[in-house]
């Protein structure tokens, strides 16, 4: 991942415009040219308007249109800045550098960008470190955003590394937002895992997520009503 720099933010930005404005001028230099050759051929009651206010509007329709086409079919190397910046922008709990990012294209778990980029390392979801670094605020903008709540790195779930760093209110936020219980456990449930390290005060968060059966075991083993 790069390194804590605001200011790469700005530059993907400012290349973004500087790209779309090169292919606007382009785009409507070629329409422009195109327009005037089909006017030498039609009578004048039917000719294209090439001056006026067509000259503004059109231009900024067609930024439109190719900012929309960009947005939508972005090239590999873009997705993989995408990914490396808003993994970087959750770590680190920076809620602008989020919504920028997310407002570029980037995916709220980050799952796409990756598949679609060219990655360099291991896979670890968006929601995954904000609950690893217990950036809660960034952590329920992604999952409002549609992000996956169990979609996290190669051997935990969101959920279990919340739990793990004893972090309720993460716990809560996943939860709510449709985190599975037993998601990532080859046996038994977070509360479970919540028991082993020692944390029983997340017992009683996760209990009523979990069926008739594991409520009873867990109240069994020690969880707190």
């Amino acid at each position: 991942m790069s390194a804590d720099r605001p200011d790469m933010i700005l530059i993907a930005l400012a290349l973004q415009l500087v790209l779309l404005l090169a292919y606007t001028g382009c785009g409507w230099l070629a329409l422009s040219v195109v327009a005037r050759m089909a006017n030498t051929l039609v009578p004048p009651y039917r000719r294209i308007p090439t001056s006026g206010r067509i000259t503004i509007i059109g231009p900024v329709v067609l930024f439109v249109l190719i900012g929309g086409w960009w947005h939508v079919a972005r090239p590999p190397a873009w997705r993989s800045a995408l990914y490396d910046e808003t993994f970087d922008a959750c770590r680190d709990g920076s809620m602008a550098r989020v919504r920028i990012m997310l407002w570029l294209g980037a995916s709220p778990d980050g799952l796409s960008d990756y598949e679609a980029g060219t990655p360099g390392m291991e896979f670890s979801s968006h929601v995954n470190v904000a609950a690893m670094k217990g950036n809660h605020g960034v952590l329920q903008y992604l999952l409002e955003k549609g992000a996956n709540p169990n979609l996290g790195c190669s051997d935990m779930s969101p959920l279990s590394t919340a739990v793990h760093n004893h972090d309720a209110e993460s716990v809560k936020l996943l939860l709510a937002h449709g985190a599975d219980p037993r998601f990532g456990y080859l046996q038994g449930n977070a509360a479970d895992h919540a028991l082993r390290m020692k944390f029983p005060d997340l017992a009683p968060v996760i209990r009523p997520y979990l069926n008739h059966e594991e409520t009873q075991r867990l109240d069994g083993l020690g969880g707190v009503r």
